[in-house]
């Protein structure tokens, strides 16, 4: 979480998307725009996933342990349990994505069809697509969630509505990782006042 923050434009997404294995490709999707950490990605069960509603329930997460990924059926904070809306075409990548796999219990599962580890995604599969797409050798898995972020402020979204898609356990926490995101209020800030000095003065 201290490492430098990566963000990647939506045209830069596409561009990793081309070139990551087909079976990975909603996994990337969900990750840039649900926010979502690894672990609760790979944790998400199909219990937890209504596409009907554009629903999906944040309960859990998979977590790297010596001899294999566990479930946990706990989330990393009391924040971080949460439901989420899902976009409508990411509604249908997810649809297209469940009858291609036909998992039978969690959403995102590795070739093999077994629990998915974070080292061999990263090796085989994240690596290769990132160089192939010509992005920062540096970028991790992690910063699309902060990709995430960056498009949502982009968008207009209250850091309130940040806070609550991340599961940010405190606004401190939101502003602190992405408050120099904002845009600067001071122009506009300006103009509010000038109105209200002008507005005071002709009335007086």
């Amino acid at each position: 979480e201290h490492r430098e923050q990566l963000y990647l434009e939506a045209t830069q997404i596409e561009q990793l998307v081309v070139h990551i294995t087909p079976r990975f490709q909603p996994l990337v999707y969900s990750a840039v725009y649900l926010g979502c950490r690894w672990g609760e990605l790979v944790g998400l069960k199909q219990e937890n996933l209504n596409l009907l509603k554009r629903e999906v329930r944040i309960v859990g997460t998979l977590e790297e342990v010596q001899g294999g990924p566990r479930y946990v059926d706990e989330t990393k904070t009391r924040a971080s349990r949460r439901t989420l809306t899902v976009p409508p075409f990411l509604r249908d990548i997810l649809e297209q994505h469940l009858k291609a796999t036909r998992p039978k219990t969690f959403v995102f599962l590795g070739e093999d069809g077994g629990l998915m580890r974070r080292s061999n995604f990263n090796r085989r599969y994240w690596k290769p697509a990132v160089s192939a797409a010509g992005l920062p050798g540096a970028l991790r898995f992690h910063d699309l969630r902060h990709t995430c972020a960056s498009i949502l402020i982009s968008q207009g979204a209250h850091p309130k509505e940040i806070q609550a898609r991340l599961g940010h356990s405190s606004i401190m926490t939101t502003m602190d990782r992405y408050g120099h995101l904002f845009p600067s209020l001071g122009k506009q800030l300006d103009e509010n006042l000038e109105e209200v000095f002008q507005r005071a003065r002709r009335s007086a």
